[in-house]
């Protein structure tokens, strides 16, 4: 096995590893792990692409990123529940202020009101 190959597998290790370490506990991981994990896909990802531009990845490496690529839909979802809860905090932040500022008086404090009579 040549330099080339060592380090297409080296790098699909690498993406499978930070895969599974994050699908181990998907449901309950926090946005800054996610961020993080995202961080080290793109790099690798990155590195994978640089590394097959001068060596296409066998069958068994195909493979193995395709098994890989399977723990993606319950990192998706994670990621789209956390963006809702996101979502939803800020749309209460925003009914909150308007709430706040209905009853904050923008007008002169001494001004009256008066009626006309008909």
């Amino acid at each position: 096995m040549d330099n080339l190959q060592e380090s297409l597998d080296y790098w699909i290790i690498q993406l499978k590893n930070e895969t599974e370490r994050i699908t181990e506990n998907v449901s309950s991981c926090s946005y800054e792990e996610l961020e993080v994990f995202v961080d080290k896909r793109e790099h690798i990802m990155n590195r994978l692409l640089s590394v097959t531009e001068s060596q296409a990845p066998d069958a068994r490496q195909k493979a193995l990123v395709h098994r890989v690529l399977q723990h993606d839909p319950p990192i998706r979802a994670r990621m789209n529940e956390l963006h809702l809860e996101a979502q939803e905090w800020l749309h209460q932040r925003s009914q909150a202020k308007v709430q706040r500022n209905a009853y904050e008086s923008y007008g002169v404090v001494d001004s009256i009101l008066m009626d006309r009579r008909k």
